[in-house]
């Protein structure tokens, strides 16, 4: 069976369809008022969990920041999207790898 879910890129709604075994990957970067933001994001289904990888690299008037982790999706939930009630989008639930990163306030010693 076929994982199907909606996913929000790239300025508007995308319907992906991961077969088992198959992954998928997706890479933006973009220039911003105050600097730029890059996004890297993964799918990999195994034939019951969809697994979200996604790394965010970004700078802006407080600096670098770097947000990263993993998410599951595997019961199958899923919420309407706030932009658009009639869209349904997966419920991931985070895993224990999340990090964030700002490279100002360590410097700063924080």
């Amino acid at each position: 069976m076929n994982a199907r879910f909606w996913i929000y890129i790239n300025g508007g709604f995308v319907k992906l369809t991961l077969r088992p075994e198959e992954a998928l990957e997706h890479f933006f970067s973009e220039r911003t008022d105050e600097g730029f933001r890059s996004v890297y994001q993964s799918w990999e289904y195994d034939g019951s969990v969809v697994v979200r990888q996604w790394f965010i690299r970004e700078r802006d008037c407080d600096g670098r920041h770097e947000d990263g982790g993993v998410a599951y999706w595997d019961d199958g939930k899923v919420a309407p999207s706030y932009s658009d009630p009639d869209t349904m989008l997966p419920v991931w639930v985070d895993g224990e790898d999340y990090y964030h990163r700002d490279h100002t306030a360590e410097a700063m010693g924080y």
